[in-house]
Parts: C-alpha cells; structure tokens; sequence
C-alpha cells in the first residue's frame, strides 16, 4: 500500500509536470495540447519542440558522459528491476525528467515510461531499510512501475496486468496480490492529488454499446483488425531499425524536433505522443484523408526521435496509430454503405487494441487497457481480448512459417549440394563413340 500511494504521488507529479511543460512551451492556458498547438503562433510549433528537444539531448549527452555508456546511462526499467542491486536511481531520475521535457514540448514519443521510472524510484527509496530479500524487492518495484503507469492513464487493472504480464512474467498469487493493491493505491492518490478529476494521459469519451451492434459492422471490424495488424507490424519493424543509435546527441534530437515542428504546421496532431491523433481519430469530422497521412507519418516521426537517440515508451504512439487506422476503414465503410451503423468506434477500439497488442508484445494487457480507457463492460473486454490475441498470433505465426520456409530451403539447398559434390568427386564412365555402318545403318553403340 505504501508503494502504491508513492506511485500514485509520481503519477500525478510526472502529469503536472507534463501539463506544466505544454502550456509554457506553446503559450496556452487551457485545453488540450491540439488545441494549444492548433492556436499558437507558426513559429512557436517548430522552435517549442526544436529547443525542448536540444535541452533534453544535451541532458542524455551528459548523463551518456556521465557513465561512459549508453546502456548505463539509460537503462531499461525491467533490467534495473532485475538486477539485484544498486538500483540506478539517478539515472532512471534524469532520464524520466529528460522525457517529460521532450513530450512537453511537443516530441512524438511516449511518455508513459517516465511515471514508471519515478515510481521505481520512490519504491525503491521507500523499501531499502526493509530487509526485503531479492524476490520481494523485485516484485515490489515491478508493481511500484505498473502502479505509475495506472496511475498516468487511470488504469488500475491494465496497470496490474502491465507489472505481472511484462515487467514479472509470472502468475503467483503474490505477484498478483501485489500488483493489484499497488496499482489500486496509485489510482486513489493521483486521483485525489488531481482534485477528484482522472488523471487519464488519453481521453477518449464513452463510446456507444460496440458489442452487439448490426451485424453488418463485423466485416468491416475484421477489416480494421488487418488493417491494425499490418501498421502495428510496421510499426514494430521501423522501431527495430532505428533503435540502437550510435550515440545520443543534442543536435540529432533538436532536428527531431525541428522536424516534427515544420510538420505539425500542416497536421497539428502530429505533436506529443499521440493523444492528439486519437482525439482526432474519435472526431468524425475529421477527413479521411488526414488520418491516413496521420497513420504512415506518426511512426515516421516517432522513429526519428528514437533514431536520435531519445529514449522513451512507445505505448501511445502505436495507441493512436492504430486508433486512425480504425477510423480510416470505419468512416470508409460508413461512407460506402450508409446503412451500416457504430461502425467507427468499433473500428478505432478493436484497431487500437491490436496494434498495442503487436507493438508491445502483451495482448492482454492490451485488451484491458483499451478497455479501462473507455469504461468498456465485460462484453467490451471480451471482444477486445479476442481481437487483441488473434492480432498478436498473426506475427508469431508468420515469423514461424518463415523459419520453417527458410529451413526447409536451406536443407534443400544443401541436399542438392551434396549431390553435387558427389557427382563432381564421382565422374561417370567414359562410353565409346558411335560408330555408323553406313548412310542407311541406324547408328549403335556397343553394349558395356
């Protein structure tokens, strides 16, 4: 419970913080950051996010210096989790602060590993005089970092099932209990920190009953479960190829930033981690043409950061790829048969839900967290989990027929090696030439 009320306090302070960050980088006082990117001057849409992102490249340069690499400076959470000891705190600390500062500003990467890292953190301070042995520290901090992630989105079981499904991998009981109390605790404190109100990073209002709609909707639903599966495909394989920078520089992150600032005066949504284009996305005015250049240049723009060397999560980008990838074929099929009814926000929640399920590799963390962010019903998680674990089996499925096409190839080709080889090694025969009797004789050859 103590470790649940600090992760509460890191949630809700990395929310402020965030909202604090926003509203002096693009000079708005209320509202969303669409609508304060929307209204602000064209210069201030490219500078904000060009000197958010220098200020914070020069922070990860120097703590890069600092420890004299890359893997040491910046961390992942889950492997300072399981290291026995010393947890690196300082580091964890400046590159959370590091990411507040390049979201704030208006930087297209996730800012949901910030809150996780702060509440390890706290965890961690909070529980080093307990003689705690290495399990209970572990699960503890695993819990700590669910319980920021739940207390950012407002996602008690999402949270809990963050912790035991990713950062545990296990299903004790205690884990269980843990993590559930944890993220629980966290819910209630950044809630009550924030004055009563949520302190959902994504907003999306209660959509309307998805299950049990016409009956006409579930074509198109199997469509946008495609859809989502090839864009959370890509989306996984263009972060793959710009992770691992050769090293971080200040100068890279500010043309990241520069970048998506120049672009975000065409398409406003582009800026932040995506909450923006899922606030789009649930608009249904808003042109099917934008939200698909919105699905192919979000995760262009976020690999660009990472490619720089940002560090960050990757959960709300992939979140509203795969929500405008939804919207895409729910107006489409709205637009082409007009008979069929609720098909957008069937579309949005089942292409969000699979994406995530792809990109973060945990489908049913992705289920119940699409469906804590609408207060979806138990119907709504149902679809979701069916959704969410068929779209995760695609790729396991495709990559395992790759392997098995590539080795059935292989031992083909090194069968026919062999074969060759032996020819080479064993040469025929030498057969005696054809002799001809005359012009009218048929020709013969000597029987060996």
């Amino acid at each position: 419970m103590a470790t649940g009320i600090l992760a509460g306090i890191a949630g809700a302070f990395c929310t402020a913080l965030l909202h604090l960050v926003q509203h002096l980088a693009f000079a708005y006082e209320s509202g969303s950051l669409l609508d304060g990117v929307a209204h602000t001057r064209a210069a201030r849409r490219v500078l904000a996010p060009t000197i958010g992102g220098l200020l914070a490249g020069l922070g990860w340069r120097l703590l890069r210096a600092r420890h004299g690499d890359r893997d040491a400076a910046m961390p992942r959470l889950r492997d300072a989790i399981d290291r026995p000891r010393p947890f690196p705190s300082f580091a964890l600390l400046s590159d959370a602060a590091c990411q507040v500062l390049v979201v704030g500003s208006g930087g297209s990467i996730g800012r949901e590993a910030a809150p996780r890292q702060l509440a390890a953190i706290l965890g961690n301070a909070a529980t080093a005089g307990w003689g705690l042995s290495d399990r209970e520290r572990r699960l503890l901090l695993a819990s700590a970092a669910g319980a920021g992630l739940a207390a950012v989105y407002d996602v008690p079981a999402a949270g809990a099932v963050y912790a035991v499904c990713v950062l545990l991998s296990e299903w004790s009981p205690w884990a269980v209990t843990a993590a559930t109390v944890t993220s629980l605790c966290a819910v209630r404190t950044a809630t009550a920190l924030s004055s009563g109100e949520s302190a959902s990073g994504i907003s999306i209002p209660a959509t309307a009953t998805i299950v049990g709609t016409d009956w006409r909707s579930w074509p198109v639903l199997a469509v946008s479960v495609v859809a989502a599966v090839m864009a959370g495909t890509a989306f996984s394989a263009v972060m793959a190829r710009a992770a691992h920078p050769r090293a971080t520089s200040a100068l890279a992150i500010a043309a990241a930033g520069l970048t998506v600032g120049t672009l975000s005066m065409w398409q406003p949504a582009l800026a932040g981690n995506g909450k923006s284009i899922a606030v789009s996305a649930l608009t249904t005015t808003t042109p099917v043409e934008t939200l698909v250049v919105l699905v192919l240049l979000k995760p262009i723009v976020t690999a660009v950061f990472v490619r720089a060397g940002a560090t960050a999560g990757l959960l709300t980008p992939s979140f509203a790829t795969g929500a405008a990838a939804g919207a895409v074929v729910g107006l489409t099929a709205e637009h082409s048969f007009p008979g069929i009814q609720n098909a957008v926000p069937l579309c949005i929640l089942a292409a969000a839900a699979a994406t995530v399920s792809i990109t973060e590799g945990a489908p049913l963390f992705a289920a119940v967290f699409t469906c804590e962010l609408v207060h979806g019903g138990a119907s709504t998680l149902a679809l979701l989990s069916a959704v969410s674990f068929a779209a995760h089996r695609v790729p396991v499925l495709s990559t395992r027929l790759h392997h098995v096409t590539t080795h059935v190839i292989a031992r083909a080709a090194a069968a026919q090696t062999v074969r060759i080889g032996r020819a080479r090694h064993c040469p025929r025969r030498p057969t005696r030439p054809t002799v001809s009797l005359g012009p009218d004789a048929a020709p013969w050859r000597e029987a060996e």
